[in-house]
C-alpha cells in the first residue's frame, strides 16, 4: 500500500481481493490518465494486459480539455469485497452478502481512485488478433501469445469492473459448478459474460453481484439437479 500511494497516488487495502491483477491494471491507468490530464490531454485504453510476469497497458492520448474531463469522470473510489471482489463506488459498500469483516462485505476498505472506464478498445484488440493468426505471423507470434489474444478478444466484448470467481459465492461446503454451466447460465439470463486472461478460475461478465450469484446458484442446480430447485 504505501509503494502504491508513493508511486501512483492511490490508495488499496492491506489484504488483497481475488482480483487483484485487474485492481493492479485499473491503478496503472488511473495513475497514466491523472498524468495525462495534467497536460490538458484525455486517454482511451487501448489494450490491458496482466500476466506473471509484467503489466502493459496501451493507452491513445486524446488532445484537449474535453477529452481531459471525460476522462476525469472514468476515475473513481471503490469499495472491493476482499473476499469475492464485489465492488461499488465509494461511500457504498459491496451487496454480496459476505461476513462484514477483515475487509470483506460491508467492512470493505475504500480504495482508489481506480480507472473504471473499458480497459481494452474491442475492435483494435480484435485487430490484433486476427494479425496474430495470418499465416505469415506463425513463425515470430507463439501460440502462448495466439491464445491471450484470442481471450483478450472476447474478453474485450464484456465491460464489467472486476472479474469473479463463481467460488467465491457459494455457500460452504456446496460445490462450485464448473464455468462453461456458468457462462451458459449468465447467457440465458440475458448477460454479456466471457473468460477473463487474468485468471483462469474467473468471468468478467455486466451481471450485478445479485444476478452473478443468482447465475452460480442455477449453474449449480443445472450441474447436480437435487442439489435444490433452480432459481
Amino acid at each position: 500500500p504505501a509503494v502504491t500511494l508513493r508511486h501512483y497516488g492511490a490508495k488499496i487495502a492491506h489484504k488483497r481481493p481475488p482480483c487483484y491483477k485487474e485492481r493492479g491494471v485499473r491503478l496503472l491507468l488511473a495513475a497514466v490518465a491523472q498524468a495525462a490530464g495534467r497536460q490538458g490531454r484525455g486517454i482511451e485504453a487501448v489494450m490491458s494486459v496482466s500476466t506473471e510476469h509484467f503489466v502493459l497497458v496501451s493507452v491513445r492520448v486524446i488532445r484537449g480539455a474535453r477529452g481531459a474531463d471525460e476522462t476525469a469522470q472514468q476515475l473513481q473510489k471503490l469499495r472491493i469485497c476482499r473476499s469475492c471482489s464485489a465492488c461499488t463506488f465509494s461511500p457504498g459498500v459491496p451487496q454480496c452478502g459476505c461476513e462484514s469483516k477483515d475487509g470483506a462485505g460491508a467492512d470493505a476498505r475504500e480504495e482508489g481512485p481506480f480507472w473504471v472506464g473499458a480497459m481494452h478498445d474491442a475492435e483494435d484488440v480484435a485487430a490484433i488478433a486476427a494479425m496474430a493468426d495470418l499465416p505469415a505471423a506463425a513463425e515470430v507470434i507463439a501460440d502462448e501469445t495466439r491464445t491471450l489474444l484470442a481471450t483478450l478478444k472476447e474478453e474485450a466484448l464484456v465491460q464489467g469492473i472486476f472479474y469473479r470467481r463463481p467460488q467465491g459465492v457459494v455457500a460452504a461446503g456446496t460445490r462450485t459448478p464448473k464455468l462453461a454451466h456458468v457462462i451458459a447460465e449468465l447467457q440465458r439470463r440475458g448477460h454479456a459474460v466471457a473468460r477473463t486472461h487474468f485468471d483462469d478460475f474467473a468471468l468478467k461478465t455486466d451481471a450485478s453481484v445479485h444476478d452473478f450469484e443468482l447465475a452460480v446458484k442455477g449453474a449449480a442446480d443445472e450441474q447436480w439437479p437435487s442439489s435444490g430447485s433452480k432459481n
